[in-house]
């Protein structure tokens, strides 16, 4: 019997390299932002793209997927090429004529386009599942630019998605997608029940993406996209579609001409004036519309510019008293008018947004102020100490 050396036993017991190590800071390089869609999101990234049903999250997914498989801009923006992968969990017959309808108006024919849809869900967070799709992505022989799956609920499993745990498995399924090639992984997700601004499930999601994109319609049918997370980089204005009919060639069952949509890009819509509701907040404005006016009537009877006309809060807040308002309740009604943007206060004045065509701010009246009407703010030193020295009077 042959006795073990002592370098043999130290080799043996020797565990592996470590995945985990630190790395010094001058080791650290600085690289640029790598687009897939440019300001949009990057390679090797999460991202989230999610609304209410039917507000055009998955018409979004699959334009962008499609414009990265072609290497075609995406209304405007630089796309970078590379293979697309569709995780489609329902509506495989609509996909496919959404997708018919894209290529025509695109003018990209589907032979040869490096996009590949499955024809079933995945339950991410089963490792066996995740090993599957993982196989059939290796079958296709072109490592992927971006992943897309959707829904991120039929596309989970059976697990929770309000679950920390489940969530986290989750995401951790994705991130073995996105390491393996270095793609961006996309979920197309809902937004949740109560709050229609997030969306749904684990806060453990919007804590691991890197991009977010909201997408909602408006009465108008308006398809609007709106950035909500952007980690390391500005968020991009909003963008706006429309829908546009597509005849796609063929003829349905019953004659009639087989159609389906795409996304035609627009001017994001303005946001509609918000209304006063309540009878409180309905006296305060109508209270301080009156000051103005007269005081708008007192300029322009003494010869100056009616435009110089502001109202003081204190004077404000008084006449709603004298109105019969009880105190608590203009309090309450000025911190919900100023919230939703009715209302613009920069004390000590006060103004209707929009009135007289305002721009809803204040500070060009700042010049007109006399030394009783300079708030007495307080100024800091660069130390942070009280100097007790009110601002100089323009």
């Amino acid at each position: 019997m042959t006795l073990e050396s002592e370098a043999d036993k130290l080799a043996r017991i020797k565990p592996a390299a470590p995945r985990f190590r630190l790395v010094p800071a001058a080791e650290l390089e600085p690289r640029p932002m790598d687009w897939l869609i440019a300001d949009l999101f990057e390679r090797d990234s999460l991202l989230t793209v999610y609304g209410p049903p039917g507000s055009a999250k998955s018409f979004t997914a699959l334009d962008m997927a499609g414009s990265i498989a072609a290497g075609i801009d995406y209304h405007g923006r630089k796309v970078r090429q590379g293979p697309a992968v569709y995780v489609a969990g329902e509506g495989f017959n609509g996909l496919a004529r959404r997708l018919q309808a894209w290529s025509i108006v695109r003018g990209i024919e589907r032979e040869g386009l490096p996009l590949s849809v499955s024809n079933m869900p995945a339950a991410l967070t089963d490792p066996e599942s995740l090993a599957t799709v993982l196989a059939a992505i290796e079958q296709t022989g072109q490592p992927p630019a971006l992943v897309i799956v959707d829904t991120l609920a039929r596309n989970f499993g059976p697990a929770d998605e309000n679950s920390t745990a489940d969530m986290t498995a989750f995401v951790q399924a994705c991130d073995e997608i996105r390491k393996s090639y270095q793609c961006a992984v996309m979920l197309v997700h809902h937004v949740g029940h109560g709050d229609q601004t997030r969306a749904r499930g684990s806060s453990v999601l919007n804590g691991a993406i890197d991009s977010a994109f909201r997408v909602t319609k408006d009465e108008a049918g308006t398809v609007i996209v709106e950035c909500t997370k952007q980690k390391d980089a500005p968020e991009p204005e909003p963008f706006a579609f429309n829908f546009r009919t597509v005849e796609l060639g063929f003829d349905n069952e019953d004659g009639t001409e087989a159609t389906s949509a795409i996304l035609h890009p627009c001017e994001v819509p303005k946001p509609a004036p918000k209304k006063v509701t309540g009878k409180w907040q309905l006296k305060a404005k109508a209270v301080l519309e009156r000051l103005t006016d007269e005081q708008r009537q007192n300029l322009a009877d003494a010869g100056h510019d009616p435009d110089r006309a502001r109202v003081r809060i204190d004077d404000w807040r008084q006449a709603c008293f004298d109105d019969g308002m009880p105190r608590p309740r203009f309090y309450d009604a000025k911190a919900a008018l100023e919230q939703s943007g009715i209302v613009v206060s920069d004390p000590p004045f006060a103004q209707v947004s929009g009135l007289y065509g305002s721009s809803g701010s204040l500070k060009g009246n700042r010049t007109n102020r006399t030394p009783d009407e300079t708030p007495n703010r307080t100024n800091r030193t660069e130390s942070g100490q009280k100097t007790g020295h009110k601002p100089d009077t323009p």
